[in-house]
This record gives C-alpha cells, sequence and structure tokens, in this order.
C-alpha cells in the first residue's frame, strides 16, 4: 500500500521569523490529514533543505509525495 507525503518547499531566509507563516501551514495541514506526513523543507539558509526533508518522509515510510511550493 501506498503512503503519500507533503512536503512544502519555501525559499528560506536569513531571519527565522521568516518561517512562521510557513511553519503555520505546516501545522494546519498535519491537523486536518494527520495520517499523511507533513514537512517543511526550504531551497536555502534555513533546514531542513529539500533533500533533508525528503528523506525525512522515506524514513515516515512515504512511498509517494507531493512537493507543494
Amino acid at each position: 500500500m501506498q503512503q503519500h507525503g507533503i512536503l512544502l518547499f519555501a525559499h528560506g531566509a536569513r531571519d527565522p521569523l521568516w518561517a512562521r507563516p510557513f511553519e503555520a501551514v505546516a501545522r494546519q495541514l498535519r491537523e486536518r490529514a494527520p495520517d499523511t506526513p507533513v514537512v517543511l523543507a526550504y531551497l536555502e539558509f534555513m533546514s531542513p533543505d529539500l533533500r533533508g526533508a525528503a528523506h525525512a518522509l522515506a524514513a515516515q515510510g512515504c512511498t509517494a509525495v507531493s512537493v507543494l511550493p
């Protein structure tokens, strides 16, 4: 059976406060779909990066991932 995951991909910034709205979106998705793993990744300056987030989803058993900008 296929496990679907969601990877939210944001640009990133040097100011960690910049990530708060994106973290809120990720939190809301997790609340609405508690059986679907959701991770947030950043293009630059912040962690995790795209590769790290994809590995995190794979470690949770995801075999399909939707990447949403």
